[in-house]
């Protein structure tokens, strides 16, 4: 058996950006946010595939919206075509201190609700 891919995986043309696979193997026309999409290698480096920020979110679990927030500026800082990275890091760092107060609500009212009434 061997590790190697059975062809290589070249990054999609602007062509195959136009139409995308959906979920359910049907095929979707793109969204606008193809400037969150990027091209990964899998840990073996033998594999490639197009992921958006969102995916990222996703997979790592990321429910707060604050801290879903903060990273897409982190991720796409200075690259939306929507202010410079300055602004995007700013923003970042708005959100996390956002997300910060919420975790420390919900913290409370987790303690809240276990201390006998």
């Amino acid at each position: 058996m061997t590790d190697e891919p059975d062809e290589e995986i070249l990054p999609p043309t602007q062509a195959e950006w136009d139409f995308a696979l959906d979920d359910w193997g049907g095929w979707s026309v793109k969204h606008s946010g193809t400037k969150y999409h990027r091209t990964i290698t899998s840990l073996g480096g033998h594999n490639q595939m197009v992921v958006d920020v969102y995916c990222v979110i996703d997979a790592f679990a990321v429910h707060c919206p604050a801290r879903q927030h903060a990273i897409k500026k982190l991720l796409c800082a200075g690259l939306r075509g929507k202010g410079d990275a300055t602004a995007d890091l700013t923003e970042a760092g708005d959100s996390v201190s956002r997300a910060v107060e919420m975790e420390a609500a919900r913290l409370r009212f987790a303690a809240d609700k276990t201390e006998p009434a």
